[in-house]
């Protein structure tokens, strides 16, 4: 019965503690209830004991502060933060309420009340004591920093000083300064005043550790804007330092690989002796094709080098200007390559030429030409010169194609394109005039030779004219040949050929007299005399030697004289034995 009884009691006991609404209060406060010494500053915290139903909460500051109150929940809702945006009064008690509704209904509602004052302003003795004890706590931290920072400073001066000796002696025992002569990149420093590239290297490590120090010192004195301007140049140093190492490295690969590149193509590469009759002919123009592509490989590597330090230097600027140069440079090495090649193909192919060309006595047919222009081997030089070009453009056209990528070589293309084209035009020219030279020689030996048999009047001006004549429509179906307009070049040729034709008939009917004199002297000598007859013609008296058809020839004392056969007719002629 007594225990139906305490169960019964427990049972009520558990309703009323469901049933019945809670009333709880804030579990802590910042001030707690009642200081007198809060700051003006300071933040007024309110932990709860469970979470918050934020919208009911309301806060009444008694007196409230002149200047708004921001309030700050936390994430989970149970703590409050009032922050003044002003200073609160000095010496001033402070009254706040604060009620709202729990977040679980079952815990019902909460009010509560607390007080806090606030610190009253220092006397005027706790101010100047205040100020005397903050300068003399100021003045020795000033000291005692003052006298950290040299005395660090001038520790960290002369270990710096060490361990740049150091540094540098190491570098300089792995050989580091007989890279760096090899390159010629010492020479250039002493010129600027530095006795060797160890010691710029040991120069520059001796500011690395001087500033790292310089930094440390610093911090300890409390000057903190020098710290964030010594940090970075700190970092810097040794990427120079690694930087200017990667470029003397670079030079000095640069040098191997040239030099190795040399060694191979003249004194180990199949093609060693064309190679260097090549560059002795290059050499001859004032200009070294293998130096340049030799430069210009050098300073490929180089590039790739100096790349590198600028990336590791973090200087964007210029890597991103070389970065396009070295995808082109290859490109252009290998274009280079191929116009070498082009150059040595077209060596052959012009000795295999002039071989053919001896073979089919090519010299006889060109005499003509050389002894007009009155220099031997000017015809083999054109044709060596014309098929050389031909065959070097060849060459050139697919390196440009090889560079030509982009695009940016078309108009190039198109116009050596032209060029190849228009070359063998130049060649057929070429063997038009040496035809023309030949023709018009041929011309003028059969003129003169005619003209001697038929006592021909002015026989060299008609030969002369003759071979200019064919000369001149030579020259121009050769121009046309090559393109050149020549309708203005026919005209004249017309006009100057039909001035020769009238001049030379004014001449020859002027001249027929004497022919027409010599053959009636002829009859008449022919029937009347004989060969070693004496007889006088006029003054001249001796003995018949010869009586040809155009003249007779008289021996006297004197010598061998020609007498026209048209001299004879007018002449008066006596028998003298």
């Amino acid at each position: 019965m007594r225990s139906r009884k305490t169960t019964l009691i427990c049972v009520l006991v558990l309703a009323m503690l469901f049933l019945i609404p809670a009333s709880a209060s804030a579990f802590k406060t910042t001030p707690v209830d009642g200081r007198s010494d809060f700051p003006t500053n300071g933040k007024i915290i309110i932990e709860f004991d469970h979470t918050m139903d934020i919208g009911s909460v309301e806060v009444d500051i008694i007196p409230y502060p002149v200047y708004p109150v921001e309030k700050r929940w936390s994430n989970d809702d149970r703590t409050l933060t009032l922050i003044p945006t002003a200073n609160l009064l000095e010496d001033e008690r402070y009254i706040l309420h604060i009620s709202g509704d729990y977040e679980n209904e079952t815990l019902g509602s909460m009010d509560y009340t607390f007080s806090f004052r606030t610190e009253a302003p220092p006397s005027i003795m706790e101010t100047l004591e205040d100020l005397a004890k903050g300068f003399w706590e100021g003045l020795k931290d000033l000291a005692l920093g003052v006298a950290i920072f040299l005395i660090l400073l001038i520790v960290g001066y002369f270990i710096s000083k060490i361990g740049a000796r150091v540094f540098s002696k190491a570098l300089d025992r792995v050989g580091l300064n007989k890279v760096a002569g090899k390159t010629g990149f010492t020479d250039t420093l002493k010129t600027l005043g530095f006795e060797s590239f160890t010691k710029l290297l040991g120069i520059l490590f001796f500011w690395f550790l001087f500033l790292i120090i310089l930094d440390i010192a610093l911090a300890n004195a409390g000057i903190e804007q020098l710290n964030t301007i010594l940090a970075p140049i700190i970092l810097f140093i040794p990427r120079i330092l690694i930087a200017i190492l990667v470029v003397v490295i670079g030079f000095y690969v640069a040098d191997i690989v040239v030099n190795r590149t040399k060694n191979y193509l003249i004194e180990k590469s199949p093609f060693k002796e064309d190679l260097i009759k090549l560059d002795e002919s290059t050499k001859k123009s004032g200009f070294s094709i293998f130096d340049f592509v030799f430069l210009f490989l050098k300073m490929f590597v180089i590039l790739i080098f100096i790349h590198l330090a600028l990336s590791i230097l973090a200087i964007s600027i210029f890597s991103d200007f070389i970065t396009p140069i070295l995808l082109v440079m290859p490109l252009v090495l290998i274009a280079m390559a191929i116009v070498v090649i082009g150059l040595i193909v077209a060596e052959y192919v012009v000795k295999f030429v002039m071989k053919l060309l001896d073979e089919f006595e090519f010299d006889k047919f060109i005499a003509p030409v050389e002894d007009v222009v009155e220099k031997e081997g000017i015809v083999r030089r054109i044709i060596a010169a014309i098929l050389k070009v031909f065959v070097v453009l060849i060459f050139v056209q697919i390196s440009i194609a090889v560079l030509n990528s982009t695009g940016a070589f078309n108009v190039l293309a198109e116009l050596i394109n032209v060029v190849i084209l228009w070359l063998p035009n130049l060649l057929v020219a070429l063997l038009i005039v040496i035809i023309g030279f030949w023709l018009a020689s041929w011309i003028e030996k059969r003129i003169l030779e005619y003209g001697e048999e038929v006592d021909l009047p002015f026989p060299k001006a008609i030969s002369k004219a003759a071979q200019f004549l064919v000369i001149y429509l030579a020259v121009v179906m050769a121009l046309a040949q090559v393109g050149v307009a020549v309708p203005i070049l026919y005209i004249v040729f017309a006009i100057v050929a039909a001035a020769v034709f009238i001049g030379l008939g004014v001449g020859f009917a002027y001249g027929s007299k004497d022919i027409f004199h010599n053959l009636v002297g002829f009859i008449q000598t022919d029937k009347t005399m004989e060969v070693g007859q004496k007889v006088k013609v006029d003054k001249f008296e001796g003995t018949i030697e010869e009586i040809g058809r155009y003249h007779m020839v008289l021996k006297t004392k004197t010598g061998k004289i020609r007498i026209p056969h048209s001299m004879l007719t007018k002449a008066i002629i006596e028998e003298t034995g």
